[in-house]
């Protein structure tokens, strides 16, 4: 008998999502109170390292959230090898279009569905290598290496990627591997999310 609580799989879509992207919401205002401190220090970095690593690893996995056989394989891959490029394979076979297109904010003028994309969004081929700096500031140091106690730019860094990742997905397109495509935004406190139907998507 099947467990799966939803009658409706639009419903069961939108219900995942949304619950994947509070998690996403949270680790993402935790990064940024972390850096926006007048006296950032090293262990702050630290903080908001891991909280910026679990945006990017939920973003990577959330569309795959209508699927539990495919979302399990893929979570199984990544913590078995810890190596994000081959995750990133495996996903992309399951549904090539997985990462989301960050938008502008709508205006009155421009429809929902002929929004620019945005700019400064991070692209799908560059998350894994931001990862790994991120795994890095997470990971212990060889003592023997002093210069590499508090690498610089670190800050710089975790601060572009905020940003990166703020406008990848507080407004954003999402394809489904059934097909579908979901908008959603991240509006002060709230997630809104909107399925659209497609054909051949």
């Amino acid at each position: 008998m099947d467990d799966f609580p939803f009658k409706s799989i639009e419903r069961a879509a939108l219900t995942a999502y949304s619950f994947s992207l509070d998690r996403i919401k949270w680790d993402l205002a935790k990064a940024d109170k972390a850096l926006s401190g007048p006296d950032t220090d090293y262990a702050d970095l630290i903080h908001a390292a891991a909280h910026l690593r679990l945006v990017i690893e939920n973003t990577v996995f959330a569309s795959l959230f209508t699927n539990r056989a495919l979302l399990l394989e893929a979570e199984r891959k990544l913590t078995a090898k810890r190596d994000m490029g081959e995750t990133r394979k495996l996903i992309r076979g399951i549904n090539p279009h997985y990462w989301p297109k960050g938008v502008r904010p709508p205006s009155a003028s421009v429809s929902n569905m002929a929004m620019e994309p945005h700019p400064d969004a991070l692209a799908e081929s560059d998350y894994p290598k931001a990862w790994g700096r991120l795994s890095a500031v997470l990971h212990g140091r060889n003592p023997y290496l002093l210069a590499q106690a508090e690498p610089d730019g670190t800050h710089e860094f975790e601060l572009e990627l905020a940003e990166q990742l703020h406008a990848t997905l507080d407004y954003h397109f999402i394809y489904l591997p059934e097909n579908e495509i979901l908008y959603a935004r991240i509006i002060e406190e709230r997630v809104q999310i909107q399925m659209l139907k497609v054909s051949g998507a």
